[in-house]
């Protein structure tokens, strides 16, 4: 396959601002929040930890909190101990 000329091709600002707003993703909103220090200062930590961005980290945080809270959630950490334990009394009673 040959390569092509490079020096013949030109810059199109337009499509090329449509490229990167197709690969974007989602969009995210700026806002301003008040933290406790000490909680800011252990997430700046935990990002250095993982080489990632606090804000990022915070985001994912936010995110696995939000629509992880069904699975976290009480009642579904009562449902297993209930499973758990039916399991145990079969074992037992055989």
């Amino acid at each position: 396959m040959k390569e092509p000329d490079l020096r013949k091709m030109r810059y199109n600002k337009e499509l090329t601002q449509q490229i990167r707003k197709s690969f974007a993703g989602k969009r995210k909103t700026r806002i301003t929040i008040y933290i406790d220090d000490d909680s800011l200062e252990e997430l700046k930590r935990s990002a250095a930890d993982t080489g990632a961005a606090y804000q990022s980290l915070l985001n994912r945080m936010l995110r696995n909190a939000l629509f992880n809270a069904e699975a976290n959630s009480t009642e579904t950490r009562l449902r297993r101990i209930e499973r758990e334990l039916a399991r145990l009394k079969k074992k037992i009673a055989a």
